[in-house]
């Protein structure tokens, strides 16, 4: 056993030390089982990504790298495709020059006949997406514009 030891440069104590503990548990491993737990706890979480695991994991204390979850769940065959494209909308230019009725002119004869708005995520603490729609009101005079 020394010469292989010696060949291999491993000290044989790290040899003894690694033939006694393989059948252990390692830190992933454990991870894993508290990350499936999760995942089982409720019908909706079988589609959590790894940030929203992370966040879960923070809840109960366990406090990890966001790659170490990513990882464990690589390895636990727990990651899964996203099912929608990245952003909200991929339209082409023709639908997007077909849809823009103000065209960068703001002014308006009257006041709140162009309203204007934009769409924000807003990312909960227990790993929900809440998208926030807010609409900017611009009390305008007939011989006013739009705010610079």
């Amino acid at each position: 056993m020394s010469l292989m030891c010696h060949v291999l440069k491993v000290s044989e104590s790290g040899f003894y030390r690694w033939l006694r503990n393989r059948e252990k548990q390692n830190g992933r491993q454990l991870l894993l089982v508290k990350i499936k737990s999760i995942i089982a706890g409720h019908p909706d979480n079988d589609n959590y990504g790894v940030r929203r695991i992370k966040i879960a994991l923070e809840q109960c204390r366990i406090d990890v790298s966001l790659r170490t979850v990513y990882r464990t769940m690589c390895e636990g065959g727990l990651l899964h495709q996203a099912r929608r494209p990245h952003g909200i909308t991929k339209a082409t230019t023709e639908i997007q020059e077909q849809e823009n009725l103000i065209k960068r002119d703001f002014s308006a004869e009257t006041p709140y006949t162009k309203l204007l708005t934009d769409i924000t995520e807003v990312p909960c603490s227990d790993g929900k997406l809440l998208f926030l729609s807010v609409i900017i009101l611009y009390p305008m005079s007939s011989s006013s514009t739009a705010p610079k």
